[in-house]
């Protein structure tokens, strides 16, 4: 029993020693008269004067928006930007040439040249028509002109340095 209370005297006694050191710190009581304004408390230093208009509140301001009014939630639908005019269309142009020269030959003066469109082989001299689409205007020893009949463009088919 001797340490049982031994055990609990000790906590309270440092309970109380501390509470003593407490009420030592504290400073002694103020007079129940209150000061005046800028008026010196036993030795302090003065308290400024209270600013009691810094206390009101300024007049109320028309608030930006009304937080009370009606609210749409759905989002507006934009019209499409209109297509821009389309471009004028490109002037007919004919196709590139779908002939590969072979060779030539010279008879009496006149030029025949050899020419294949894929698995196809063609005698070509001025004046004629091949495939129903191109006409053969002349040939040089450098070049043959076509005419693509369906526009009436002219095209050329270089054939390599002349010998």
């Amino acid at each position: 029993w001797t340490n049982l209370g031994t055990a609990l005297a000790l906590p309270l006694a440092g309970v109380k020693w501390a509470a003593s050191d407490d009420e030592a710190a504290v400073a002694p009581a103020q007079s129940s008269r209150a000061a005046a304004p800028g008026e010196a408390r036993g030795g302090a230093e003065p308290v400024p004067p209270l600013d009691l208009d810094r206390l009101r509140r300024a007049p109320h301001e028309r608030p930006r928006a009304d937080p009370f009014a009606q609210k749409r939630w759905t989002v507006a639908t934009l019209q499409p930007p209109r297509p821009a005019a389309p471009p004028p269309p490109r002037a007919p142009q004919a196709p590139p040439l779908p002939f590969t020269y072979i060779g030539h030959a010279v008879e009496a003066g006149q030029v025949t040249v050899f020419l294949t469109r894929g698995e196809n082989s063609y005698v070509a001299r001025a004046g004629a028509t091949l495939d129903g689409t191109y006409r053969v205007e002349r040939v040089d020893a450098g070049k043959v002109v076509f005419t693509y009949l369906p526009l009436g463009t002219r095209q050329e088919l270089v054939l390599g340095p002349a010998k």
